[in-house]
């Protein structure tokens, strides 16, 4: 079940908890956060591009850069649709009590393409970076080619960029994980090559590509042939993903539809009209679906997309073809005062292949909503060294309850 269907409290009063901050549990009064030292200061997307995810490196910035554009456009359309549906409401002076959505069926229907586009797209980019980082590790570790042992210490500072991953300057201690919250020395690893020669930057018909003219959000069949005419490896059932993205991307505009609803209810409590108290812009601020205060908007786009993301790339990773060359991933985690302390916890700590990233992670609201962490699978090769040096896996252990 996606995570956003039904939460509440996320973004009240257009400020949305920090990125990374466990959300209130279903405060009744807008602007209500789980106090000043976690909340988040960002007024607009465009503030919050640098903090789309904690993925370093050139594919973190890449990433970012699509993300930053992905989150512009859905907060748009979502803020666009609101506006309509409360100027159409207060036209016509009905009141919220007898609606069952802020939306009719078609700005439902409108919405739910816009968000099916933004996940199917952060699916298959999140598969398409696993299985292109796949094909090159295999390209580079062919038996016979004499580079799959040495030559991860002697790339350069650019190659190490351009993969997936922290990575420091070669030497530096790999650090170790060893059971529940263990914490590596130093949370960077040093990378794996993915291919071209020593000493040249790897590179790959994806990410110049995805530099040369970033894609945006596309419906499933088309954003499946996207990437697929990149990456023609993605192993992916056609029919069974758009099917998937489209109801997704219902259940998500339903519950948006009622969550909004409810923003206005409480929002007109004990408010008339004559006083001047209410109108669509004081409405729309309160929900957080403003330019000005684009907090609720931000965390529906956001969530979603990065949620598909990393769906999208655990489950090429666990593909059968996939799974042998990486058989360990990390947790990343954007460690920063107003961190999720669980989250922040994990970083640098190291799975097995079989453990998914939202088991470890976590799947609720409280987890997941603007959360910013992610993962990077770790090649054979790299946890051969990693394990000769000590590190070892972390146990899968549950958040505490709020």
């Amino acid at each position: 079940m996606h995570p956003l269907p039904g939460v509440r409290g996320a973004g009240r009063g257009g400020e949305p908890p920090d990125e990374d901050m466990p959300l209130p549990q279903r405060p009744r009064s807008h602007g209500a956060t789980a106090g000043p030292a976690h909340s988040s200061e960002a007024g607009s997307v465009g503030e919050l591009t640098e903090d789309l995810t904690a993925l370093p490196g050139a594919a973190g910035e890449q990433v970012e850069d699509l993300l930053a554009g992905w989150l512009r456009a859905g907060a748009a359309a979502l803020s666009r649709l609101a506006r309509g549906a409360v100027e159409r409401m207060l036209a016509r002076g009905l009141g919220p009590a007898a609606q069952l959505s802020l939306f009719t069926d078609a700005e439902l229907a409108e919405l739910a393409d816009a968000l099916a586009a933004t996940t199917a797209t952060a699916d298959l980019l999140g598969r398409a970076l696993v299985r292109d980082w796949w094909q090159r590790a295999e390209e580079g570790n062919e038996p016979g080619s004499g580079e799959s042992g040495a030559n991860t210490v002697e790339s350069s500072a650019a190659e190490r960029q351009s993969i997936p991953g922290p990575h420091p300057e070669p030497g530096s201690d790999p650090g170790t994980h060893r059971g529940t919250g263990a914490r590596a020395r130093h949370a960077q690893a040093p990378a794996a090559r993915v291919g071209g020669n020593p000493g040249e930057p790897a590179s790959s018909l994806l990410h110049e590509e995805l530099a040369r003219a970033p894609v945006r959000p596309l419906a499933p069949a088309r954003a499946l042939a996207y990437f697929r005419r990149l990456v023609p490896a993605l192993a992916v059932d056609a029919a069974a993903f758009a099917s998937d993205q489209l109801r997704r991307g219902l259940a998500l505009a339903a519950a948006t539809g009622r969550e909004l609803l409810d923003r206005v209810r409480e929002f007109l409590v004990g408010k008339t009209f004559h006083t001047g108290e209410i109108s669509a812009e004081k409405i729309l601020d309160a929900a957080g679906v403003t330019p000005a205060s684009p907090g609720y908007a931000e965390m529906v786009v956001r969530t979603a997309a990065l949620t598909a993301y990393h769906d999208g790339a655990d489950e090429e990773r666990r593909h059968p073809e996939v799974a042998p060359t990486f058989p360990a991933w990390q947790y990343l985690a954007k460690v920063r005062p107003t961190s999720r302390p669980w989250h922040a916890a994990r970083n640098g700590n190291y799975y097995p292949a079989a453990v998914t990233f939202a088991q470890v992670r976590g799947e609720g609201p409280e987890d997941v909503c603007n959360c910013l962490c992610t993962f990077r699978p770790v090649p054979r090769d790299e946890w051969a060294r990693l394990e000769a040096a000590g590190a070892r896996f972390a146990e899968v252990s549950a958040a505490p309850t709020l």
